[in-house]
């Protein structure tokens, strides 16, 4: 691995109530969007070519994305 050339994202980790309001499928596809996503924030992509991505079940990443969207912290987009 060539970690100077390496993309990376910053991830807090303090504990926050909406973070523990979240259930965890919406934790775990959040910690996934932020590893794969472009550095705008977005993946241009239905939840099902997502979970192909990250070779997950389909219902567990459309579940997790759409809580995610329900409190705000993804929006969909046309382009994504």
């Amino acid at each position: 691995m060539d970690w100077p050339a390496e993309p990376w994202r910053k991830l807090y980790t303090r504990e926050t109530a909406s973070w523990a309001a979240m259930g965890h499928r919406a934790q775990q596809c959040a910690l996934m969007w932020l590893r794969t996503c472009e550095p705008d924030g977005s993946i241009s992509a239905t939840p099902e070519q997502i979970a192909r991505l990250w070779r997950w079940p389909a219902d567990e990443v459309a579940e997790g994305i759409e809580m995610l969207c329900q409190v705000g912290t993804l929006a969909a987009l046309e382009h994504g």
